[in-house]
């Protein structure tokens, strides 16, 4: 819309990419490729635990014989071996394929870069935006890890299982949130190490909500989401504790606050606006499944910073690759129907066992899988094509002066 266009361009002087890429691409290198590195470490001892905690449960269950053990869909329920349920595990196997496929795909892009490199050096310091592509590597490592551990929590699927189906989706959402924020500002990004202890932090938070989910625990919680919400919004508009100091002798000097960044004060403005109401919704509600929960909350960061960073690429007159919209529009075709499979619910694990057979269904494909298994293929593919939009988002800027590409 042109008001929102015309509010973009009352800024005197936008910050472009030129002015905050300062850094070597072999120290990006350095910095963005230890991300696969650390979350292949945190996959390991992550994961290995888990694997051996959901197979003592599946002994158990074969041995004991106890049906109420774990909330399957009884009507449709397929074994394999010792597996119960081979039918839901089995089902996550796209997630583990395509996430692999997408790292040799940026391996690939990763190539071709290299190689108009080599022809062309203006292109790490001159021309389009600086290129690693270690969060690409994490982040179809993650996609690939999350069809591991649904997998895992699908062995026995229960209250306390459920946490490792979405653990990895939380690291799919802070990746994809870097990847883009990324693309605009290489230099101020936080390395591997303080990312992971974020998600170690949000992890834990989830494992605390699992265990005793209270009134005490969403007061706590508010006041974490507020404050670090706040404080990262600070950091996402200053960039630096000098430019908060700076803004402040300027604000005391004058007597007059002014917006010096329009396009990042919307950004926090919109942000402020989205995490309060999450915020508010969780501690009025208090919501059961807290990991259900704070996926949400990350998701819906992700796609309101998604469409903040579409509407500035069309506001800045950008454009995209024709095989950018073709993934847009597969990772609707694909991810819409999954939605509808997700909330088709054939189990519950908050009611007692019982009430959850009531639920159960049977099944929709192949006389195998059932509508929750549906949600896994499409879901897959949706994944799949949101991180080929991500890689190929601003292909087109590549022979654009440097200097000319406004950072947001």
């Amino acid at each position: 819309p042109e008001f929102v266009k015309s509010c973009f361009a009352r800024e005197g002087h936008p910050v472009m990419v030129s002015e905050i890429s300062t850094c070597s691409r072999k120290s990006l290198d350095l910095k963005f490729g230890m991300y696969p590195w650390v979350i292949g470490i945190v996959a390991v001892f992550y994961g290995l635990p888990v694997l051996q905690l959901v197979w003592n449960y599946q002994t158990v269950l074969n041995v004991q014989g106890n049906q109420d053990l774990c909330y399957y869909n009884f009507r449709c329920i397929h074994g394999y071996g010792s597996l119960s349920a081979f039918n839901n595990v089995f089902s996550n196997v796209g997630y583990v394929l395509l996430g692999i496929l997408f790292c040799l795909l940026t391996l690939r892009q990763d190539h071709v870069y290299r190689s108009r490199l080599a022809k062309d050096p203006t292109l790490a310091t001159k021309r389009g935006l600086p290129q690693s592509y270690g969060l690409f590597y994490a982040l179809g490592l993650s996609v690939a890890m999350e069809g591991i551990m649904s997998g895992c929590y699908h062995v026995c699927p229960t209250g306390l299982n459920f946490q490792f189906d979405t653990s990895f989706m939380y690291i799919i959402a802070c990746v994809s949130l870097l990847r883009l924020y990324q693309n605009r500002h290489p230099d101020i990004i936080a390395d591997a190490h303080t990312a992971v202890a974020v998600i170690a932090l949000i992890i834990f938070l989830v494992v605390v909500g699992v265990l005793g989910n209270g009134v005490v625990f969403w007061s706590l919680f508010f006041i974490i989401y507020i404050v670090g919400g706040t404080m990262l919004n600070v950091h996402l508009y200053f960039y630096s504790w000098a430019s908060i100091k700076r803004s402040w002798r300027n604000v005391r000097r004058t007597g007059r606050v002014r917006v010096q960044y329009p396009r990042r004060f919307v950004l926090l403005v919109l942000s402020t606006l989205l995490n309060l109401s999450l915020a508010i919704y969780g501690i009025s509600l208090q919501e059961k499944n807290f990991a259900s929960y704070v996926l949400y909350v990350l998701m819906a960061n992700l796609f309101a910073y998604l469409a903040y960073y579409i509407i500035l690429k069309l506001c800045a007159g950008e454009s995209f690759r024709p095989l950018t919209l073709i993934f847009v529009g597969a990772m609707a075709t694909f991810s819409v129907p999954a939605l509808y499979f997700y909330f088709s619910r054939t189990t519950s694990w908050q009611d007692s066992p019982a009430k959850s057979r009531q639920l159960n269904e049977d099944c929709v494909l192949f006389d195998f899988y059932g509508s929750h298994d549906i949600w896994h293929f499409l879901s897959a593919f949706g994944l799949f094509f949101y991180s080929l939009v991500l890689l190929t988002i601003d292909d087109l800027l590549e022979k654009t002066p440097r200097n000319q590409i406004i950072s947001w």
